[in-house]
């Protein structure tokens, strides 16, 4: 998964694997203007349905939301066992 030059081949009539459309330089932009909104909830507790339905949207918006709350919850957890050993 953290390989480099990783190549996914999919057939572009499958409906199992979704491909997106390039976002525009300004739709990008206006995503990353909402980092430090989306940092300020991203410890809301969610449950795996909750997940999953934002994985599946396939929104650039809530798959942004998606990464910051897991990447959060990583930074919790290593704060927090560090806690737990010193």
């Amino acid at each position: 998964m953290y390989q480099q030059n990783n190549v996914i081949y999919a057939p572009v009539d499958s409906d199992k694997v979704f491909i997106r459309a390039i976002i525009s330089k300004t739709e990008a932009q206006k995503l990353v203007e909402t980092v430090p909104e989306i940092c300020n909830k991203a410890l809301d507790v969610q449950g795996e349905e909750d997940y999953r339905a934002m994985l599946e949207s396939h929104s650039c918006n809530e798959l942004l939301e998606l990464a910051i709350k897991i990447y959060s919850k990583k930074q919790a957890v290593k704060k927090a066992k560090k806690a737990w050993f010193y």
